[in-house]
């Protein structure tokens, strides 16, 4: 606990690297690519937030368990900025 944190690890997304090799919205892959990632992350946010409501549901849990209950809760806001922001992406897609 007192050693100092190393740097982050970089990190692998398929999703990502096939967002990057895209230049052009109007693709047909890119209204797919994004309705797979959004399914994808709409599992992981109901997975999270069941995960929530078993462990942490009332007050008195939420006062047990301090790192555990700010992981789970960092990890269920950043799924929802995820798919906000998939979702907002997919809006200004063209339709094929």
């Amino acid at each position: 606990m007192h050693e100092p944190l190393s740097q982050p690890v970089p990190t692998r997304d398929d999703f990502t690297m096939k967002l990057y090799l895209l230049d052009s919205a109007a693709d047909p892959l890119t209204r797919q690519l994004f309705q797979e990632e959004i399914a994808r992350h709409e599992e992981k946010y109901q997975y999270l937030q069941a995960r929530w409501q078993l462990l942490f549901a009332d007050e008195e849990a939420q006062q047990n368990h301090f790192g555990h209950r700010c992981i789970l809760q960092q990890a269920i806001l950043r799924e929802k900025q995820r798919l906000d922001w998939l979702r907002q992406e997919l809006k200004h897609l063209p339709l094929q």
